[in-house]
């Protein structure tokens, strides 16, 4: 394989790399709300809710490399608004009963 095709291969295969999986292909662990913590707003390390369906809010964490889902029963951590999950994101806060909501709660 020349230079040329090389170059062609990894510029085709660069997007891919760069956007890993996607909010939906996470494997998201079931924790308690008291495990989930708030990584902040920065680009790299951040903690995000992603929606909800049914029974559970979803979460996403990024600490520089490292990034995970989390779940958590709706039933123990109610929101005044939320959205269905995947058709939206916003960061977190801490509210004054220490539990981890979105941003515009």
């Amino acid at each position: 394989m020349g230079t040329g095709m090389k170059m062609v291969y990894l510029l085709m295969l660069l997007p891919a790399m760069l956007m890993g999986c996607s909010d939906k292909e996470l494997a998201y662990i079931d924790v308690p709300k008291t495990e989930l913590k708030n990584y902040g707003v920065d680009p790299l390390y951040h903690t995000q809710y992603l929606g909800s369906d049914r029974d559970f809010h979803y979460f996403v964490w990024m600490r520089g490399k490292a990034r995970g889902g989390w779940k958590v029963k709706k039933s123990t951590l109610p929101f005044q608004r939320e959205f269905p999950f995947g058709t939206g994101r916003r960061f977190v806060k801490t509210d004054k009963q220490g539990n981890i909501v979105p941003m515009d709660e």
